[in-house]
């Protein structure tokens, strides 16, 4: 048994191009998450390469800012206006495929168990509900692996876990 429920906000993934920054204006940490807070929507972006970051950009359900966004112009205009510092990533060709892209939904998934009788034991992406625009699928599978093994260590008498 399982619930399903949506959350307040949708997305779109962002990729965010490092090749067009500009001298002097803040830089995108390497080897961290990095988050624009902007009113009632936000960015978060990985950088997983040296010359871009994956990223999404959030916002309230029904509340697409680009959705009658028509040019590349206006996309970049939006990014100015809201964050300049964040604009300066923004490549043409990104812009373009915002546009195009569509919105992505966020749902919470809470199971009652995450184990089928004494053989199966579900982990990652089976037993979290993840958002595959950052690609944290990978690292929840192996923070459950790493947690499972911790309790089978432990040799809780209390459950027979092997």
């Amino acid at each position: 048994n399982f619930q399903k429920e949506q959350t307040p906000d949708s997305y779109k993934s962002l990729y965010l191009s490092l090749k067009s920054k500009e001298p002097g204006n803040p830089s995108i940490q390497s080897k961290a998450v990095n988050a624009w807070m902007l009113g009632e929507n936000r960015v978060i972006a990985v950088h997983v390469k040296e010359d871009y970051c994956n990223s999404v950009f959030v916002f309230p359900n029904g509340k697409d800012p680009f959705e009658k966004m028509k040019t590349i112009e206006e996309v970049h205009a939006y990014f100015e206006g809201l964050c300049p510092s964040l604009a300066q990533y923004l490549s043409d060709e990104e812009a373009d495929a915002l546009l195009k892209r569509s919105v992505a939904s966020q749902w919470t998934i809470e199971a009652d168990r995450l184990h089928v009788r004494d053989c199966v034991l579900f982990v990652g992406d089976a037993a979290h509900s993840v958002s595959a625009s950052l690609g944290q699928g990978c690292n929840s599978a192996l923070e459950d692996i790493q947690l499972f093994t911790s309790m089978l260590d432990d040799g809780d008498n209390d459950n027979d876990w092997s």
